[in-house]
């Protein structure tokens, strides 16, 4: 079971972390890219489906899992 990670479908891995990522600002002319996150915003679905891959993949017999962030 899975709740409450806060995915956010809008997010822009070139998107100003003023605007929670999901626009490209005149503050963020750097075109900092950043696929899997900033701790600012919500999680990107890359990050989501990049973690569940992992832990299925360490442990496929897990009884609960903590996620926070």
């Amino acid at each position: 079971m899975l709740s409450d990670a806060h995915v956010d479908m809008q997010y822009r891995a070139d998107g100003d972390p003023a605007s929670r990522c999901r626009n490209q600002t005149l503050n963020n002319l750097k075109k900092v890219f950043r696929k899997f996150g900033h701790f600012q915003c919500d999680t990107p679905i890359e990050l989501l489906i990049s973690a569940i891959s992992a832990a299925k993949r360490l442990d496929s017999d897990v009884d609960f899992v903590i996620w926070l962030g």
